[in-house]
């Protein structure tokens, strides 16, 4: 009888964690992602639409790819093209699809995501520091941990010197992430969970004004969630001593964001 119990038990807590993995719901656009091996910990993730995959390739000048660069670029002439044959390489192996990012000045540029078929894809705006949704649209605040913290506390030494919109959580040590938790510098988005539409980066002031105009009511109050790590390796890949504030029930929380 025991043993039956016992048995039984297992096969709840099996089908509990597989249930609990499901990190990724597939019936939004976009969604807020945890992941401590994995870029900076807490991602902007978007699941590929399946309506509006493209079957031809956009023109030559026109290849814009969803990096850093260009999501955080708010100067059209500036956006960087994606080579003709990293273009033609992955379009032959996964259909891409547009993003269009809608910029505070009332340009809309189209950016590509190459799909994946079993995972959304990342988002490269930063380290998600806050979050909420109202009806249709998740409300972000990112920090981009390049821009706060350059080349300073890089863990990963061979990254010093690549454009600094491409550095990730997981590029520095545990006291540099501790440094971008606790900066001011942000960015705010606003982002569809029905379309690829997303508007950004915007200042608060600039967030203020996009949500009175897609009808999200002040004061907005954005969750400042807890200090996500992400898993610090040194130069042999071995990784490295967390710190207390890693792990749960030791997680820092953060008060959030008032956006009145």
């Amino acid at each position: 009888m025991s043993k039956n119990i016992l048995s039984l038990s297992s096969i709840l807590l099996f089908i509990t964690i597989i249930v609990g993995c499901d990190f990724e719901p597939k019936d939004v656009s976009y969604f807020v992602w945890e992941e401590e091996e994995f870029c900076d910990g807490r991602n902007l993730k978007i699941n590929t639409p399946d309506s509006i995959c493209i079957d031809v390739m956009p023109d030559s000048l026109k290849r814009f790819d969803d990096c850093g660069y260009n999501l955080f670029c708010t100067d059209a002439k500036d956006l960087q093209i994606s080579t003709d044959s990293i273009w033609e390489e992955n379009f032959r192996n996964r259909l891409y699809f547009p993003i269009y990012v809608h910029r505070f000045s009332g340009r809309i540029d189209t950016l590509y995501k190459r799909s994946y078929l079993y995972s959304a894809g990342q988002m490269e705006i930063g380290y998600v520091s806050g979050e909420e949704t109202f009806g249709n649209w998740l409300v972000l605040q990112s920090k981009k941990p390049g821009l706060i913290l350059g080349y300073d506390y890089l863990s990963d030494k061979e990254r010093f010197g690549c454009d600094k919109l491409s550095l990730y959580m997981w590029d520095y040590s545990y006291e540099g992430q501790e440094k971008v938790f606790a900066s001011d510098n942000v960015y705010y988005w606003i982002a569809s969970r029905n379309t690829t539409d997303i508007y950004g980066p915007l200042t608060q002031d600039e967030l203020k004004a996009q949500m009175r105009d897609l009808g999200v009511p002040l004061p907005f109050k954005l969750d400042g969630r807890y200090d996500r790590y992400t898993y610090c390796r040194d130069s042999n890949g071995n990784i490295l001593p967390q710190p207390k504030a890693f792990r749960w029930p030791n997680h820092r929380k953060r008060e959030g964001t008032l956006i009145e």
